[in-house]
């Protein structure tokens, strides 16, 4: 029996492969915008302490600690923004690439689905040669055995 081999095997092999980078590329894209909204999260918290502590304060103490924060908070605001556009681009970057990953194992399924149906026509079709060679040997038998009765008739006639 041969071996089954199907010409776009190849091809399946190196959409895996591109499939594992994708899934790679995804995880790192998912890493560094979990990473951006850690970062993102941490400035809120140090600004939402700062502005605890002012409110804490006796009111003498108060106005100058006030006036600080009002001097950085233009770039704290900043700095807010533009971790909050990183998020935004690594969340966008993120849904493009689950977009691709998602098309690639469409196309994969779709290889694969393929591939099982050009192995069982191989499959098939290693039945009926076998069917038909056994049909043939079974034939042989038959011509044989009733050559062999011929055989033996004329030599008994003779």
């Amino acid at each position: 029996m041969t071996l089954f081999r199907w010409r776009l095997d190849r091809v399946l092999e190196i959409k895996m492969k591109e499939e594992k980078a994708k899934q790679a590329e995804l995880a790192d894209i998912m890493y560094q915008l979990a990473q951006t909204r850690v970062q993102l999260l941490q400035k809120q918290r140090v600004l939402a302490g700062l502005l605890n502590e002012i409110k804490a304060k006796r009111p003498k103490d108060k106005l100058r600690s006030q006036q600080i924060f009002l001097e950085s908070s233009e770039a704290n605001d900043n700095m807010i923004r533009h971790i909050q556009k990183k998020v935004s681009q690594f969340e966008q970057e993120e849904a493009r690439r689950t977009t691709e990953l998602m098309e690639i194992k469409a196309s994969i399924k779709k290889l694969q689905k393929i591939r099982q149906k050009a192995y069982d026509v191989f499959i098939a079709e290693q039945n009926r040669r076998q069917q038909n060679e056994l049909d043939e040997n079974f034939g042989l038998r038959i011509i044989r055995g009733r050559s062999q009765k011929l055989i033996s008739v004329v030599k008994g006639e003779l």
